[in-house]
């Protein structure tokens, strides 16, 4: 991956540790979520106070790739894409804006002492099962669909 000459969206790593990528290739939904929830972050706080910080634009650039090449690793959770193309960048379908807004509702909607136990769980390695949704992010898109189709026949 070092060598690659040219830089594709959702396929090169940008500035993610190139020697921690197996790692990053295997992480679970709600990790690629925060990584994807804070590299975003990153980027549009960089972005909004560029005028007060020295900020590098190639270091922007490189982080930019390398949430997109998160972004694009939500398709080991089922989630669809257009295949990336050089030059573009990876377009957000509505599977990835159900599978982001499950994790962000999941997260968003804890009870502060729940999320503490969640969190503390997590980093201690120790199983977060009990505190995660009952159904997939795919299985709540699936229903919202039927939902829509049952709407629009009325």
């Amino acid at each position: 991956m070092e060598n690659q000459k040219i830089k594709i969206y959702g396929i090169y790593p940008g500035n993610l540790a190139k020697d921690r990528l197996d790692e990053i290739n295997s992480l679970d939904e709600i990790d690629i979520w925060k990584m994807i929830e804070n590299r975003g972050g990153i980027i549009f706080w960089a972005n909004h106070d560029h005028h007060i910080f020295d900020i590098n634009p190639k270091d922007l650039e490189e982080t930019q790739y390398a949430l997109e090449y998160l972004v694009y690793q939500t398709k080991r959770f089922g989630v669809e894409f257009n295949e990336p193309k050089e030059g573009s960048h990876i377009e957000r379908s509505e599977s990835y804006n159900t599978w982001y807004n499950f994790w962000y509702n999941f997260m968003e909607t804890m009870d502060p002492n729940t999320k503490e136990a969640f969190i503390d769980a997590k980093c201690k390695g120790e199983s977060v099962k009990k505190y995660l949704p009952k159904e997939s992010w795919k299985q709540y898109y699936n229903k919202s669909k039927q939902l829509e189709k049952k709407i629009s026949i009325k």
